[in-house]
C-alpha cells in the first residue's frame, strides 16, 4: 500500500529453523543487542506499559506462530504514524522452517518528505539486515550484534 501520504515496507526471509525457535529469539527483547545489527535495543517506554506480543493460534494457509507488533507517532499521528509488525509462520512440508516477515506502514503528512529524503529505502535495507541477522542467529551462524540504532516504542 503506497499513496501520497502512506508508504509500506515489507521484507521476508526463509529461515532454516523451527518457528518456535525464531519466535523465542524475536520475543527476547533483552538479547537483541546480541544478534541484531539494525535495532540493538527494544524496550517499552513510559507511559506505555506493554508491547503487543501475540502468539495467536495456528491459522491461515501456513498457520501462524506469532506476531510482534508496535506503533508510534512523531509529534502527532497526522504528522507521522507508524505500525510495525514481525510475523513468524511455519514453512515447508514439515513446518520445520520459518517464513519471517517484518513490515511497517507509515502514514501522515511527513510521508512525502520522508520518501523524498530516501529514508524508506534506508529502512528497507535495515529490515533486510535485521532479517538476515535473525536467520543467522536461529540457524546458529552467529549474529553477534554491534548495531547502529535503538528502537524505543
Amino acid at each position: 500500500m503506497s499513496g501520497m501520504f502512506t508508504h509500506e515496507i515489507e521484507e521476508s526471509i526463509l529461515i532454516d529453523a523451527p518457528p518456535t525457535e525464531v519466535w523465542s529469539i524475536l520475543t527476547d527483547l533483552a538479547s537483541w543487542s546480541d544478534w541484531n545489527t539494525f535495532v540493538i535495543k527494544a524496550e517499552v517506554q513510559p507511559p506505555h506499559d506493554r508491547l503487543a506480543v501475540a502468539p495467536p493460534p495456528l491459522r491461515g494457509p501456513r498457520g501462524r506462530v506469532g506476531e510482534l507488533r508496535w506503533g508510534g507517532a512523531w509529534l502527532h499521528a497526522l504528522v507521522l504514524d507508524t505500525q510495525h509488525w514481525c510475523l513468524v509462520q511455519p514453512e515447508g512440508e514439515d513446518g520445520r522452517q520459518t517464513l519471517f516477515t517484518q513490515g511497517e506502514l507509515f502514514s501522515g503528512l511527513m510521508v512525502p518528505v520522508t520518501r523524498a529524503m530516501g529514508l524508506f529505502e534506508q529502512l528497507r535495507t535495515g529490515y533486510d539486515r535485521m532479517n538476515e541477522d535473525l536467520r543467522r542467529r536461529a540457524e546458529g551462524d552467529g549474529g553477534d550484534g554491534g548495531g547502529v540504532s535503538e528502537g524505543k516504542y
